[in-house]
C-alpha cells in the first residue's frame, strides 16, 4: 500500500528536500511508530476538495509540479465543486496542468467533485486520470451514531453507499474512472475491479456553497453567508469548535471528524488492505 501527502504547506514544501519535509510531517504528527506511517510515500495531493479559494496560486502550483517531477513524485491535483462564477478559473488551471503535462510527457490525477468537470474533462482533456472525489462520492459519516439505537440492525448499509450498487460503478467505468476516494470505511462493489483510496485521520461530514467562518469574521453572524470572491483566508487562523466526545471541528466551508480509531488500532489498516485500500492518503 502506497502513502500519499496531502499539501497545503506549500511553502514548505517548496524550501525542503522532499525527504526532510516528509519526515518533518510524520515525526510532528508522530505517526511514525504506526503502520500507516511505515509506508512508502511516492505522490502529493495538491489541491483542496471542499473550497477552490484555497486552491494555490498559479506561480506556486507550477512550482510545485515542477519540484514534485524533480524528485520523481507521483502528482494528483485536487479540485472542489465548480460554481458557475469559478468556471474560468478552473478552465485555466486545467490548461495549465494541459500544457506541463504535455512539456514534461508525463501523466497528472485529477480529482473531481463536479459532474460538470467530469463531462468537461472527458470531453477536452481525456488523457487527464480521473479519481471520483469525497463531496460526489457521498457518505453517511455522523459521529453521533454510536449512540442512535438500532444502528447494529443497519451495520452493513452502513458500509455501503451509491458505488455498490452496479449501475452507478458501471456508468462510471464507461468515464474510465477507476479509482474511488474514500474517508470512511466502505465494502468494495462486487465485481469492480478498479482502486480504493483512503483518506485519515481527518474525515470530511458536510460542506456548505458558503461560507459560515468568512461570514462570521466578516459580519459575526455565520447566516449572513455570501459569495466569496476575494478570501482573506481566516480558516488559516480560526476554526469553529464542537463537544469534545464528538470529536468535530469546522474549518472554513466545511465539518470534519477525527478518526481516532486509526492510531488506536492497526488492524483498521488490515481491513483496509483486506477490502483492496492500495492508497492511503494522509491529510493534515
Amino acid at each position: 500500500m502506497c502513502q500519499v501527502i496531502l499539501t497545503t504547506s506549500y511553502r514548505q514544501f517548496l524550501k525542503k528536500p522532499k525527504l526532510l519535509f516528509f519526515t518533518d510531517i510524520i515525526k510532528d504528527k508522530q505517526i511514525c511508530q504506526m503502520e500507516f506511517g511505515k509506508t512508502k510515500i511516492n505522490r502529493l495531493y495538491i489541491g483542496n476538495e471542499f473550497c477552490l479559494n484555497l486552491f494555490p496560486e498559479e506561480n506556486i502550483l507550477q512550482n510545485c509540479l515542477d519540484k514534485a517531477n524533480d524528485e520523481d513524485l507521483l502528482v494528483t491535483i485536487v479540485l472542489p465543486y465548480i460554481r458557475e462564477d469559478s468556471v474560468g478559473k478552473v478552465e485555466k488551471i486545467i490548461s495549465l496542468l494541459h500544457n506541463w503535462q504535455l512539456k514534461r510527457s508525463k501523466s497528472l490525477e485529477v480529482l473531481i467533485n463536479d459532474w460538470g468537470l467530469l463531462y468537461f474533462l472527458k470531453k477536452n482533456y481525456p488523457e487527464f486520470q480521473l479519481l471520483w472525489g469525497r463531496l460526489i462520492n457521498k457518505k453517511l459519516k455522523d459521529p453521533k451514531l454510536k449512540w442512535k439505537w438500532g444502528k447494529e440492525l443497519f451495520k452493513d448499509k452502513l458500509a455501503e453507499n451509491s458505488i455498490n450498487t452496479e449501475y452507478f460503478w458501471s456508468l462510471l467505468q464507461r468515464w474510465d474512472v477507476k479509482r474511488f476516494e474514500f474517508d470512511a470505511f466502505n465494502k468494495r462493489p462486487h465485481g469492480f475491479e478498479g482502486q480504493l483510496s483512503f483518506h485519515w485521520p481527518y474525515y470530511q461530514t458536510n460542506t456548505s456553497l458558503y461560507c459560515p467562518l468568512n461570514a462570521e469574521c466578516k459580519t459575526y453572524n455565520p447566516t449572513k453567508q455570501k459569495t466569496v470572491a476575494s478570501c482573506p483566508q481566516y480558516c488559516n487562523d480560526f476554526i469553529y469548535l464542537y463537544p469534545d466526545h464528538l470529536k468535530l471541528f469546522g474549518k472554513g466551508n466545511s465539518v470534519f471528524g477525527f478518526n481516532d480509531e486509526i492510531f488506536a488500532a492497526n488492524k483498521i489498516y488490515k481491513q483496509l488492505i483486506l477490502n483492496g485500500y492500495d492508497r492511503l492518503v494522509f491529510n493534515f
